[in-house]
């Protein structure tokens, strides 16, 4: 049952680093020039069960890696000069949206932190 408040919290963290990135995208979103941020979920371990058929996952990491692809370009006008700028490439609409899926998996992997202490907490009890 430990595997379970550690699948379960491996999955928060990465969540919350998610909702982070998220958020300094949102934040930045009229930065000229900022380019977005994006996590990457990957598996951490599996272990093999009954003489290696079936793969058990440990848990998750997360990683950040920048979005490169170039922003909206539009003329700036500073009295005569005329400059070219890049504007953010954040789109609002998928930060949204992944903000939402991001908060969800978080509220889940709590509920399962929740739930394993509450099965921990009923086989103790039966052992007293």
């Amino acid at each position: 049952m430990i595997k379970a408040f550690y699948i379960a919290g491996s999955g928060a963290r990465a969540h919350q680093y998610a909702l982070d990135a998220i958020a300094n995208n949102i934040a930045n979103v009229n930065t000229n020039g900022y380019k977005s941020q994006r996590v990457v979920f990957s598996d951490l371990v599996y272990d093999a069960a009954e003489g290696g058929r079936v793969q058990l996952g440990t848990g998750t990491a997360a990683s950040v890696h920048r979005d490169n692809s170039p922003g909206a370009v539009t003329p700036d006008y500073y009295g005569t000069n005329r400059e070219i700028v890049e504007k953010s490439n954040v789109d609002l609409i998928r930060e949204f949206a992944e903000m939402i899926t991001a908060q969800r998996a978080f509220q889940m992997n709590a509920v399962m932190v929740r739930t394993a202490d509450e099965v921990e907490q009923y086989a103790n009890n039966l052992l007293s």
